[in-house]
């Protein structure tokens, strides 16, 4: 009986969701907002392959997103993410960053931010950044993956192209990336 009414429930929020997409995506037009204002809003991104079960098509790409404002300390070497906000959907791209627009247009006043998008590369993130205005951001543990391929067993180099990397001097890891070239 649980199931069964969680089911229900979750079928006309579903609808509602989709009715509301369905009408940003026609006309453009964004329901009220709260208009918080913050100056730059992190986003990141993933996919996660679902199998599913007396279906058609065997695996589906369950599409998830979280925006928050930044980080708070919280201890030694401990941070937590400021105002968090969720997005999930098993659908195509631009609708899931619409999806994702309209969730954050109910809590911010979004044509002052700035926009940082973040993932492990795959183009519809990566898209993502585009659809927002922003910039993206390979995550930190794809970032570390590209570093060790490419320069391969020298642990030296690494280590000194991510602390570059983590100090914000850019251009002093590319130059040593250059180098290894």
């Amino acid at each position: 009986t649980i199931h069964r009414l969680v089911q229900q429930a979750l079928v006309n929020s579903q609808n509602e969701a989709d009715k509301a997409t369905t009408w940003f995506e026609e006309t453009g037009e964004l329901p009220q907002s709260d208009g918080r204002k913050t100056g730059r809003l992190m986003i990141e991104a993933d996919g996660v392959m679902l199998s599913l079960q007396r279906e058609t098509t065997r695996k589906a790409e369950m599409k998830l997103g979280v925006a928050y404002e930044g980080w708070q300390k919280v201890g030694k070497d401990r941070y937590r993410t400021v105002n968090k906000t969720f997005h999930a959907d098993m659908t195509g791209a631009d609708r899931f960053w619409a999806g994702m627009t309209l969730k954050l247009h109910q809590k911010y006043d979004l044509s002052e931010a700035q926009y940082v998008v973040g993932g492990d590369g795959a183009t519809w993130i990566k898209e993502g950044a585009d659809y927002w205005g922003g910039q993206y951001q390979l995550c930190r543990y794809h970032l570390n993956r590209a570093l060790c391929q490419s320069l391969g067993h020298d642990r030296a180099a690494l280590r000194s192209v991510q602390y570059h990397c983590s100090c914000g001097e850019h251009s002093a890891a590319l130059k040593q990336l250059q180098q290894a070239a």
